[in-house]
């Protein structure tokens, strides 16, 4: 298992903080993932739909441990593990938002059956 973390701060040119409504993350995201390193390999870009009571818009996913929200409700740090094509996959990674919940960035690090193969993949959401 690998921990992400970092810092979500201020938008360019404000001087308050950025605050953020995890309710704005909802809808459908179009995703793209671009692998920093690995032996996993591409991953293409997929839609995927935010809903706020699954986890990931998949009833095959679990949550492994508690969401963790930043006090200004802009970054998302998740880990949860999915049962999929006969493959357990394993995700621990954390996402940032901008103020109205139409773009999320973060970072992520997948394991495929407990060391198949491990990659770390920056990813960005886009609401459709």
């Amino acid at each position: 298992m690998v921990l992400m973390t970092g810092c979500a701060g201020a938008d360019e040119g404000s001087e308050e903080p950025l605050e953020c409504d995890p309710d704005d993350r909802r809808g459908t995201y179009l995703v793209e993932f671009d692998e920093r390193d690995g032996n996993c390999g591409p991953v293409p870009d997929q839609v995927s739909r935010i809903d706020g009571e699954s986890v990931t818009g998949s009833a095959e996913c679990v949550l492994t441990e508690d969401d963790r929200w930043s006090r200004n409700d802009c970054r998302l740090e998740r880990s949860y593990v999915c049962a999929l094509n006969g493959y357990t996959y394993e995700f621990i990674g954390f996402t940032d938002s901008n103020a109205d919940g139409s773009e999320l960035t973060g970072l992520m690090e997948v394991t495929i059956d407990d060391g198949l193969c491990t990659s770390t993949y920056d990813v960005t959401w886009t609401r459709q």
